[in-house]
């Protein structure tokens, strides 16, 4: 969530509204699944929402939630062909490898093995 609200053509939001609609959100995740982990994904730390992102989970944490995590994820500049910079089924694949990897190792979970 969030990239696309800084490249639609409309006003994106102030740093502040993002980083308090983000942690409202998650708020409603944490209510609705006390348990859970959740995790929040940037393509890079880089401006305008990896920074704001990365800063979202650091404040996550230091209020004591300990199941909220970052996933940076490297943006395939190599398959850009739709509209608003969303990426080709090539790319959303290797995304889909990457995340899938990532949350394979954070979690624990075996390669291969359904939950």
């Amino acid at each position: 969530l969030g990239g696309n609200d800084f490249f639609s053509g409309g006003t994106p939001p102030s740093p502040d509204e993002f980083e308090v609609a983000y942690r409202k959100f998650i708020a409603v995740l944490r209510d609705d699944y006390p348990k859970a982990h959740i995790f929040c994904q940037a393509f890079g730390t880089s401006p305008p929402a990896g920074n704001l992102i990365q800063d979202v989970v650091d404040q996550e944490k230091k209020v004591g939630d300990d199941k909220v995590g970052l996933i940076v994820l490297e943006y395939p500049t190599a398959h850009l062909t739709g509209c608003f910079k969303h990426f080709d089924l090539l790319g959303q694949r290797q995304v889909g490898d990457e995340l899938a990897k990532t949350l394979r190792e954070d979690m624990g979970w075996k390669e291969g093995k359904s939950r």
